[in-house]
This record gives C-alpha cells, sequence and structure tokens, in this order.
C-alpha cells in the first residue's frame, strides 16, 4: 500500500564550510581590488602632473602593476562567484530532483504543472542572484567602506561628492524597489498561470482537440503570455530606471566638485577615476537589488513544492491487457450535463444510448474509446480491470469509434485524398477486399479531400475503423445512423464478428436501448 508523509521542509543550506570559504575569498579580492584601483587611480594622476614617482616607486611601473592585478582579480572574482553559484544550485537541483520522485503520481499534473520545466527558470534565477547579485552586494559594502576611509585620510575634499553619490543611489533605491519588486511579482503570476493552464489540459488534450475546444485554451494561454511581456516591460523599465540612478551618481558628484574644489588637475583626474570605479560596482549593486527580489520568489515557489507531501512506499500499479469478452461496464460516470451514467453492456451485443444531450453522447462515445481523463476511465471496467489500469494501445487496438471529430480536418482539405485514407480503405491488413456497400469501390476516388462528400467521408472513416477488426464499435454519427442501409450492413457485420456495438446518437438504431 502507498503511505504518503509530510516533506521535510527547507532547501539545502546555502552556507556550508566550502560555500564559505570561496564567499570570504570573493570579499578579500573584493577589498584587494578597491585598493588596487585606488593605486591606478593615483598612478594616472601622478603620471598627468608629470611626476616620475608614486610612493617610492616608478609611475610607470605602478600603473602597469595595478592595471594588470585589478583586471586579473576582476576575472577571478567573476570565475569564482560563478562556481560558488554553481556550487549550491548542484546541491539544490539534485535535493529538488529527488523529492519531486516520490511526489504522488496526481500531484504532478496539474497540481505542479510542468515543475521540472519551471524549475529551469526558478534556478536561473537563484543562479543569478548568487553569482552576480549577492557577491555584488557583499562586495559593495567593503568597497565604499574602503574607498570612504581612504578619502577621509587622503582625500576630504572628495567627501561631499561621495557622500551625494551614496544619496542618489539610496534615493533610487527607495523609489524604484517597490515597483520592480511588484512587476517582477505580476511577471511570475502570468508565467505560473500560464503553466497551470497547460498543466491542466495535458492530461484532456486530445478530448479537447477532438471536441474543438484547443483554441479557447490558446487563446487562455496568449492573453496570459502578452500580460506577461507587459510586465516584463516594465521589470525592464524599472531596472534601467535603478541602473540610471546609478549612474547618474557620476555626474552629480562632478558637479559638487566643480563647486567646491579649485580646479588642480592631479585631482581633477583622480576624483574621476576613483569615482568611476564607484559608479561601476553601484551599478552592479542595483543589478544586484533586481536579482535578489526575483531570487525571493524562485525561492518561495520551490519551497511551497518542497513542502508538498511525499510517498514513503508504493505498491507498484501494473498496467495489463483486458478480457475483451468480459461486460463492459460505465459505472457512475460523471457526464459534463452532470447527471451520472451507470450501465452493463454484454459483449456481442448491439445497444442504444437513449435520453441524454448531445454533449453527454459524445462524452460517453470518448470514454468507451478511451480517450477521457484518467480520472473518468476509472469508471468504465471491462471485467472487473478499470480503463485506467488497462494499457492504452490494448483500448485502442480493440475499441474503434466511428464520429465526425475522426473525419478529414479543414486544415488537410488541400492534401491528396489518397494520403488521407481514400485509397487505403479499399483492403484491409491482410490484402481481404472491403466489402462494396461502403461505396468506396462504386466511384472513383477525387483528386484533393475537399472534393470528398460528407456520404463518402462517412464511408471512409466507417471503413478504416471495420479495418481494425475491433471488438467494440463505438457509433457516434448522426449520419451514419441516418443511413439505415448503412446501420443493417453493420449490424450484420456485428452478428458476423460476434462484436458489440453501441449506437451514442440521438436517433434510435436498433433495439435495446440503455
Amino acid at each position: 500500500m502507498r503511505t504518503v508523509s509530510a516533506a521535510r521542509s527547507g532547501i539545502p543550506n546555502l552556507w556550508n564550510v566550502h560555500r564559505s570559504s570561496i564567499c570570504a575569498a570573493l570579499v578579500g579580492i573584493g577589498l584587494v581590488q578597491t585598493l588596487g584601483a585606488i593605486l591606478l587611480s593615483l598612478s594616472c594622476a601622478a603620471l598627468l602632473q608629470g611626476k616620475s614617482d608614486i610612493y617610492g616607486l616608478p609611475v610607470e611601473l605602478t600603473l602597469l602593476g595595478s592595471f594588470f592585478a585589478t583586471t586579473g582579480l576582476f576575472i577571478a572574482q567573476s570565475r569564482y562567484a560563478e562556481y560558488f553559484a554553481l556550487s549550491y544550485i548542484h546541491d539544490l537541483r539534485i535535493f529538488y530532483a529527488r523529492h519531486v520522485m516520490v511526489l504522488p503520481a496526481e500531484g504532478k499534473v496539474p497540481g505542479l504543472g510542468l515543475s521540472m520545466t519551471r524549475l529551469v527558470n526558478d534556478l536561473a534565477a537563484i543562479k543569478l542572484w548568487l553569482a552576480r547579485g549577492l557577491v555584488a552586494m557583499i562586495i559593495l559594502a567593503p568597497t565604499v567602506v574602503t574607498l570612504g576611509l581612504w578619502l577621509t585620510l587622503a582625500k576630504p575634499a572628495f567627501l561631499i561628492p561621495f557622500l551625494l553619490c551614496l544619496v542618489s543611489w539610496c534615493v533610487g533605491f527607495v523609489l524604484v524597489v517597490p515597483r520592480l519588486r511588484e512587476s517582477i511579482r505580476q511577471t511570475r503570476a502570468k508565467r505560473g498561470a500560464i503553466a497551470s493552464i497547460a498543466g491542466r489540459v495535458i492530461p484532456d488534450r486530445i478530448p479537447l482537440l477532438l471536441h474543438g475546444k484547443l483554441d479557447r485554451v490558446i487563446g487562455q494561454i496568449a492573453k496570459r503570455s502578452l500580460a506577461a511581456c507587459g510586465f516584463l516591460a516594465a521589470r525592464a523599465t524599472w531596472s534601467g530606471v535603478l541602473k540610471t540612478f546609478s549612474r547618474a551618481a557620476l555626474p552629480i558628484s562632478v558637479c559638487a566638485y566643480a563647486v567646491l574644489s579649485d580646479g588642480n588637475l592631479e585631482d581633477v583626474a583622480l576624483f574621476l577615476l576613483v569615482f568611476a570605479f564607484l559608479t561601476t560596482q553601484l551599478e552592479a549593486g542595483a543589478a544586484g537589488v533586481e536579482y535578489f527580489e526575483a531570487n525571493k520568489l524562485a525561492l518561495a515557489k520551490i519551497q511551497s513544492i518542497l513542502n508538498l507531501p511525499t510517498v514513503e512506499s508504493e505498491e507498484a500499479t501494473s498496467r495489463q491487457g483486458g478480457d475483451w469478452s468480459s461486460v463492459l461496464t460505465l459505472d457512475g460516470l460523471e457526464l459534463p450535463s452532470g447527471r451520472v451514467f451507470s450501465s452493463e453492456i454484454s459483449p456481442g451485443t448491439v445497444v442504444n444510448v437513449t435520453g441524454y444531450s448531445a454533449q453527454d453522447y459524445r462524452f460517453i462515445a470518448l470514454g468507451i474509446a478511451g480517450l477521457l481523463p484518467i480520472e473518468q476511465q476509472r469508471h468504465i471496467l471491462l471485467g472487473t480491470v478499470s480503463f485506467d489500469r488497462i494499457e492504452r494501445d490494448q483500448i485502442w487496438g480493440n475499441v474503434a469509434l466511428v464520429s465526425p471529430l475522426n473525419s478529414i480536418p479543414n486544415f488537410q482539405a488541400k492534401k491528396p485524398a489518397f494520403a488521407l485514407g481514400a485509397e487505403y480503405v479499399l483492403r484491409d491488413k491482410n490484402g481481404d477486399k472491403i466489402p462494396s456497400w461502403l461505396g468506396v469501390l462504386s466511384r472513383s476516388i477525387p483528386a484533393k479531400a475537399v472534393q470528398i462528400s460528407a456520404q463518402d467521408q462517412l464511408r471512409i472513416r466507417l471503413a478504416r475503423a471495420l479495418l481494425r477488426r475491433p471488438r467494440i464499435l463505438v457509433v457516434h454519427d448522426e449520419l451514419l445512423v441516418e443511413d439505415d442501409l448503412l446501420v443493417k450492413m453493420v449490424l450484420d457485420w456485428a452478428e458476423e464478428q460476434s462484436a458489440t456495438v453501441v449506437f451514442c446518437c440521438a436517433r434510435n438504431a436498433c433495439i435495446g436501448d440503455i
């Protein structure tokens, strides 16, 4: 028996010893990189002023050394930040996959709605936060502190522009983040709605296709997709505004310095270089804020799935073949009208289903043909075995449906007629001729499918059904029932083959009503 237990809540721990060491190294790299940027700025300023040394070192050698050290540290920082993120994503992916594998089968669709596909997007959001956002935010703090201390000790004149930079960035943060957060949340909600619709439709896609209702579903998905695109554009807009505030820090600080300074060339060059570096760090921090908001929603979604109850042990549900000489039982089948249909159909009999609406007739016909969702197929039994436990190929190999739903689709109307079965129905798989009463032999086959008349299409779909030598023939075709000659010949065929025939039509075709 299957037992279900509450899942262990939580997700893999981010801060293990390995990742904590990498993060500490990244912070150290950020500090050294900031000092290198300061030394590079000083070297450039000294070179512009014509000095030959700086702190007792040759200017040219100091400039080259600080340049290569700063760029090399940036490359190392990018590499190990990605490694830091991927290390956690690997743990999370394995943890999530192991958990989803032991969820109850009915919990996967539509409850999770393409969960493994959505996981790819969730992990991408988390990785961006860890690789770029978290590292940028962690490094931004020591960068600001280091620059602030150095400016206080070495260049007090730069302190006011420095503070104005930080103030302008914080103002942008306060104004933009709530709107950015809302656009990310709305985008996520619309994407979730699309996945939910798809998850609900997947089990029912064949009946929806046969009923001609897929266009309505596609319309719902298109509506939500357009809304998601709008929210994505809003997210990009507010993200751009936040980065603009970061970039605006440089001209704001330049204006402040121009008012407060005496215009010394060395100080001007040093100021521009230092504050250009600071602006770059602030912009990276702004991107980190955006990644953080997306990361929160992704983690919340993954957390909700990891909190679902899981299966501890389960008795194998084996699919099996059915005994097609057994009684066909419909036990409590819930119809679209709200009525409940129950009946027993003995093998080798011919019966009418009467007293129901056209939608109910269609539903019953699709159910016997094995084209309803699994939960509905449990109400249809062959002997003691329900349809949901019988291999689908077994059902479709022994049950044939004659219905306008199986006629030539409009989008194939321009194809050659022979390609759609009008020629193949002349002979069955053993080479035996199909009786001429089907009406196909008595006339030539038209060149295009659109030229095949409705009566010929009826004969073609009936012939194609009979070619399969079904044990059960389900007729949901008013055109066939109106042709007394075809009805008589179907009955003759059923008697000859000892087959079961079920008429799901408003007009009675024979005696033996249900």
